[in-house]
């Protein structure tokens, strides 16, 4: 512990530096003054819609109780509890098999939520795409040796990461909604996760389908990205607050400037988005496949590829101790801002245990969570998988590791 002189010299040294840095307080203000950020701010009007979420199972949510061959569970869920998406693999994977296995792992044997969207980049800009680190480059073509210098274990990451875009991808794409719906990312409508121009490809490809569901089937389907936490709200949380952006007495929320928004990022082409680039041109074959023509050859700029959501804060309660949430509103849909967040505000009227948080994220999680039975489950899975493998001569020794596992669980 800090003794009382470590203490008074620390609190001195704190108090010299904010008060060195009050510019940057002022240069805050000055920003929201003249992005005219409070005049720009919207009350939130009461309306629900249904919500549904998707997200996947966070990799430390496994409590593998012995796990020498490294095994890793991929598992995407969306709020209603349905398995959206489910593969064990290990670090040693075989990862041109894995490659394969997308497009014939799915249901009836056809591609998975991966497969899909693999298949359907390739299909629109003519390309073949066969293996996992052509769509996303952090995922090598064979796995790193122990000598190698990439990390063993970022793959699974992005593995994970892709098919939790993938199935939000299909659910989009390759279901039919029964009625206008809210779909809500957990987190932000941006990534850097693929290779080339695909993302952006990605997002034409959405806006293309939710313009088709409109048209021809008179629905609203929505697309959202919240953040809890974002460096934009970390820089103009205070200001907002001193500035009295979001009044007591109704929800708010207000639309970033991409500028503003690009001076809280270490990156600024996090806040580039889609508009910067020309519109490809679209045409359909007579299957009724999409094709895109790209301008310029199909290069995209190597600063604007990674958005496809413009961010707004959100204060969803009337009460000023409510938190900010940061918000991407997906970019074709823009002008439906004032019913997304009237959406998002009826799906967090109730928020728990999280308050004034969407409940379908919070479903979502809840449904995503390994039970304590689902661990059971897997742990048995995994040791008699081991069994099979060293064979019935080495029982004991499977039997002491599975029963030690037990006793120092029980124990702490």
């Amino acid at each position: 512990m800090f003794d009382e002189v470590e203490r008074a010299a620390l609190r001195q040294q704190i108090d010299q530096n904010m008060q060195a840095d009050g510019t940057i307080l002022t240069d805050l203000i000055t920003d929201i003054r003249r992005y005219g950020i409070r005049s720009a701010a919207r009350r939130i009007q009461n309306y629900t819609l249904t919500s549904i979420a998707i997200v996947s199972t966070d990799g430390g949510n496994h409590k593998f109780v012995f796990n020498p061959f490294r095994s890793q569970l991929i598992r995407v869920v969306d709020s209603a509890g349905q398995t959206l998406g489910l593969k064990a693999i290990t670090l040693t994977t075989d990862l041109q098999a894995l490659s394969r296995s997308e497009f014939t792992g799915g249901a009836n044997g056809g591609p998975t939520a991966v497969g899909l969207l693999m298949r359907d980049l390739g299909d629109a800009l003519g390309e073949k795409i066969e293996h996992l680190h052509q769509i996303c480059p952090s995922i090598p073509e064979t796995i790193p040796t122990q000598t190698d210098e990439r990390d063993p274990t970022g793959w699974v990451v992005s593995y994970r990461d892709l098919w939790e875009w993938a199935v939000l991808y299909e659910r989009i794409m390759h279901v039919t909604f029964p009625q206008s719906t809210l779909i809500i990312r957990d987190g932000l409508l941006r990534t850097k996760l693929f290779a080339k121009n695909y993302f952006r490809i990605i997002g034409d490809l959405i806006a293309e389908r939710l313009a088709f569901i409109r048209n021809r089937e008179r629905k609203d389907i929505y697309l959202v990205g919240l953040a809890k936490t974002s460096s934009v709200i970390d820089r103009y949380e205070l200001v907002f607050a001193m500035e009295d952006i979001f009044p007591e007495g109704s929800p708010y929320y207000v639309r970033i400037p991409r500028d503003m928004e690009a001076q809280a990022y270490n990156f600024p082409e996090f806040a580039r988005g889609r508009e910067r680039l020309p519109q490809p041109s679209m045409s359909r074959d007579t299957t009724g496949r999409l094709t895109f023509h790209m301008p310029n050859g199909g290069s995209a700029s190597e600063d604007s590829k990674f958005v496809f959501g413009s961010m707004f804060l959100a204060r969803l309660s009337a009460s000023v101790a409510a938190p900010l949430w940061a918000v991407d509103i997906f970019d074709d849909q823009l002008q439906a801002a004032d019913r997304v967040m009237a959406c998002l505000l009826g799906d967090a009227r109730d928020g728990f245990p999280i308050p004034c948080y969407p409940n379908a994220i919070q479903r979502a999680h809840d449904a995503a969570k390994l039970t304590d039975l689902d661990v059971e489950i897997l742990n048995a899975m995994t040791m008699n998988s081991i069994r099979n493998l060293v064979g019935t001569k080495h029982d004991t020794v499977i039997d002491r590791i599975q029963l030690s596992g037990d006793l120092t669980g029980r124990r702490y």
